[in-house]
């Protein structure tokens, strides 16, 4: 599979058609359209996710959890993220996605701030989609991160917990 898209030919009459060119031109391109990489986790864990950090931490920097590393060809990544979660004693939940730095990206956390997303209420459903522009070919890192104004927040995480018993998830994809 090509690496790269090909400028199609502009076929004139009488020009011989080969199996090179129409593999150039024809199912490489379309490979290109299709490939796309990505990495997704549902999380289904054993125990919930916490914090008490006023600053951005990791929510989990497992690699394959909420931490995923893609090689990209070059160009725009959507990155989304969906949970059910609480903060507890009055305090703010804040969400934000954190980016490798490349040569062509300073990297740091996509949001700035206070973030992409903020959950103020007991219990929410939070989520966001966003969309990285122009990231550099090569391999980058995306790492869902968080931190509360005060108190704890939590993520519930598939731990089994009644009427809790969420699943939250975070995913990276780069688009053709």
């Amino acid at each position: 599979m090509t690496a790269q898209w090909t400028a199609p030919l502009t076929w004139q009459d009488n020009d011989l058609v080969t199996a090179a060119l129409l593999n150039t031109h024809l199912r490489d391109n379309l490979e290109y359209l299709k490939r796309s990489s990505a990495a997704h986790f549902l999380a289904n864990l054993a125990s919930n996710y916490s914090t008490t950090s006023t600053s951005f931490v990791d929510v989990d920097a497992t690699a394959g959890n909420m931490a995923h590393t893609i090689n990209t060809v070059g160009g725009d990544v959507l990155i989304g993220f969906t949970s059910g979660l609480v903060s507890n004693g009055g305090g703010s939940t804040y969400f934000d996605v954190y980016i490798d730095p490349d040569g062509s990206d300073p990297g740091g956390r996509f949001g700035g701030d206070d973030g992409l997303a903020r959950q103020t209420d007991a219990y929410e459903y939070i989520s966001f989609v966003i969309v990285k522009k122009g990231l550099a070919a090569g391999s980058h890192t995306f790492k869902l991160q968080w931190k509360v104004s005060a108190s704890t927040g939590l993520i519930y995480a598939g731990a089994g917990a009644a009427g809790n018993d969420t699943h939250p998830t975070f995913w990276v994809r780069e688009l053709p």
